[in-house]
């Protein structure tokens, strides 16, 4: 084993002692968020052969499904994610289940639910998150469901309906949010290597990239280095995960961000270990979604999960 891997282990093993030994904080994250620390512990124990982790992650899945459903009255977009990362879940063969659709139906109908509450509204960019998110859902829940299920026609329907607006209301983006603008990117690339979808994803990526923010690799630099100067490592994250296929700039000094990344982990891991409660929840997700981005450095395995993951944090 090359040094460099040697030299991950150790981070990340100090990073899952520091998740055990913190447990209580854990216990106060959100579920979407238990679910990025689950993919995590899946990821990690996969990767290195560390069984252990991967047993604490099932446990940790088990304890809190019972959760899910009391999450899904408070907060349908915090239960799509849910949804959404439980398919991810399968899609990087986490675990198995026969029963995957029978765990998925509630989610489906809020997706749907959501979708008509939505569209029947006034589109805004207070509501763009809550979009993006449903048509991320029913994108991936497409791959997932038998055609010949009674309800993919709904599914379908409404995935059609969320990539309708999308493509129709570009603009809401105001051409300077980064978040929405990589998410919404991202989304419409995945929908185009989708048969129904590939039309509407074509012509609102055509819409995107009329954008200067996105289309200009300085400006995308420039936006780059102001969140990295700033010290939002979190913009500057999703940036580079986004974008540094096209900004060569950015690939070039993506080993200084993974520099700032290891140090903004040991500096929320302090603030832990100080019992900064104002804090504590945000430095631990932090943790977790930082160190996923470096367990698959340089390029991500799973680029629509950590994408979603590091905006939640951006959304904080």
């Amino acid at each position: 084993m090359k040094n460099s891997d040697n030299l991950n282990i150790t981070f990340h093993q100090h990073i899952g002692h520091f998740l055990l030994l913190n447990s209580e904080v854990v216990d106060t994250l959100g579920m979407a968020d238990k679910m990025s620390l689950i993919y995590y512990c899946f990821s990690y124990g996969s990767r290195y052969e560390k069984q252990h982790y991967v047993e604490f992650a099932f446990e940790i899945l088990q304890e809190n499904l019972s959760q899910i459903s009391n999450d899904i009255k408070r907060s349908p977009s915090e239960a799509i994610e849910i949804g959404y990362s439980l398919m991810r879940f399968l899609e990087n063969d986490f675990f198995e289940s026969d029963e995957i659709d029978e765990i998925l139906m509630p989610f489906d109908t809020i997706a749907i639910h959501n979708v008509e509450r939505l569209s029947r509204g006034r589109f805004s960019a207070n509501n763009i998150q809550e979009l993006l998110m449903m048509a991320s859902y029913l994108l991936e829940r497409v791959k997932h469901l038998d055609e010949k299920a009674e309800h993919y026609p709904s599914i379908r329907e409404h995935l059609l309906i969320t990539f309708f607006e999308l493509n129709h209301h570009t603009d809401v983006c105001n051409g300077n949010n980064m978040v929405w603008i990589s998410w919404m990117k991202l989304l419409f690339q995945k929908g185009i290597k989708n048969k129904e979808t590939a039309h509407l994803a074509q012509k609102g990526l055509q819409k995107l990239n009329n954008n200067k923010i996105i289309s200009d690799d300085k400006m995308v630099l420039e936006q780059y280095t102001l969140a990295k100067t700033n010290g939002d490592l979190d913009l500057a994250l999703l940036i580079s995960l986004c974008f540094s296929e096209g900004a060569n700039h950015i690939t070039e000094n993506r080993y200084v961000l993974r520099e700032s990344i290891e140090i903004r982990i040991a500096q929320n891991m302090e603030q832990l270990y100080q019992n900064v409660a104002a804090t504590s929840s945000l430095s631990m997700r932090r943790i977790i979604v930082y160190a996923i981005a470096l367990l698959q450095w340089p390029v991500p395995k799973d680029l629509a999960f950590l994408t979603t993951a590091t905006g939640r944090l951006i959304q904080e």
